[in-house]
């Protein structure tokens, strides 16, 4: 994750670059930690709205399903950019840049053996069961 709040300090403005500088320095925190914070902020707002979707539609349901598609789809927009873009992730992961485009946009899942290499390439900060959440099932027969 600390890769990806850096990368994104990257990519602002330099207008939005000092406003979270100052935010973080309120914080007591660097602007790469401020922006880690906001990430990490978002992305459990995001899953505490699925399980409420989960629970009002039933686990087995396609709006549910539709939630969890997107959930995969902000972890795998969260590994595209910790590589630098499509083709560099796809280049990492040693598939086509279309299968990469494929996962972002829900063309098909990530294969687990993938979804393991990524959480490894990228020291933890993107998770193999959000990338592939099959892997869950893993969890659960243990």
């Amino acid at each position: 994750m600390e890769k990806l709040s850096s990368q994104i300090m990257v990519h602002v403005t330099d207008e939005t670059r000092e406003q979270l500088s100052a935010l973080a320095l309120i914080e007591g925190l660097t602007a790469s930690e401020y922006a880690r914070n906001l990430i990490n902020g978002h992305i459990n707002e995001r899953k505490t709205e699925y399980r409420s979707m989960q629970k009002v539609f039933g686990g087995n349901c396609a709006t549910y399903a539709a939630a969890e598609d997107l959930s995969v789809n902000l972890h795998v927009k969260q590994l595209i950019t910790s590589f630098g873009g499509q083709a560099k992730t796809a280049a990492v992961l040693g598939v086509a840049q279309a299968t990469v485009s494929g996962w972002l946009n829900g063309t098909h899942g990530m294969h687990a053996v993938t979804a393991i290499k990524s959480e490894r390439l990228t020291d933890g900060d993107v998770l193999a069961v959000d990338l592939c959440p099959r892997l869950k099932e893993l969890d659960s027969a243990a």
